[in-house]
């Protein structure tokens, strides 16, 4: 009886491991932009739908994280990359598909979107109006996927550019 109990425990401690909520990927690694401060946080289904700012439904998503790298710099002087695991291919291409839907809804009337194939994953630049500053600088976006994740990477900064964005995405996840 004592070795059934065992057993029957054994297996529900095992099962528990299975069904418990899936860790959060890794982000853009922290040493990729050098010089500048690090910041690192999950994201939820409700940080992805309040993106959006309108009763924009983002399904299938598992689990996130948010890297964030700010500072001042002659290059970039802000970074934010997301990585994020979606339930399905389809879901993850589908969130894709939603953020360029919604590319001036989210960055303003004006936005282009451009395809983007990068290391096998496939999505959009999102290029996002500019503003009437005469301070400001280019802001660019990619949102990619390959399989059930989504890899989206936001720079500002005198440097970006789609070549500094591609290289960044090679790095990460």
């Amino acid at each position: 009886m004592r070795w059934a109990l065992l057993a029957l425990l054994l297996l529900a401690l095992g099962g528990c491991g299975e069904h418990s909520a899936a860790e959060p990927p890794t982000a853009l690694p922290a040493d990729a932009l050098p010089g500048l401060e690090v910041s690192t946080k999950s994201v939820s289904a409700d940080d992805l739908t309040a993106d959006f700012g309108t009763e924009v439904a983002v399904e299938g998503f598992v689990s996130g994280t948010e890297r964030v790298f700010q500072g001042e710099s002659h290059d970039l002087d802000q970074v934010v990359a997301r990585t994020l695991d979606f339930e399905s291919p389809e879901a993850a291409k589908a969130y894709v598909e939603l953020l360029r839907a919604h590319a001036a809804d989210l960055y303003g009337v004006g936005t282009t979107t451009e395809p983007l194939e990068a290391a096998g994953r496939s999505g959009y630049v999102i290029d996002p109006a500019a503003c009437a500053c005469h301070r400001a600088a280019p802001t660019l976006t990619a949102a990619v996927s390959q399989g059930p994740r989504v890899t989206y990477l936001e720079i500002n900064g005198d440097g970006a550019s789609e070549a500094a964005l591609i290289d960044l995405l090679a790095q990460a996840p």
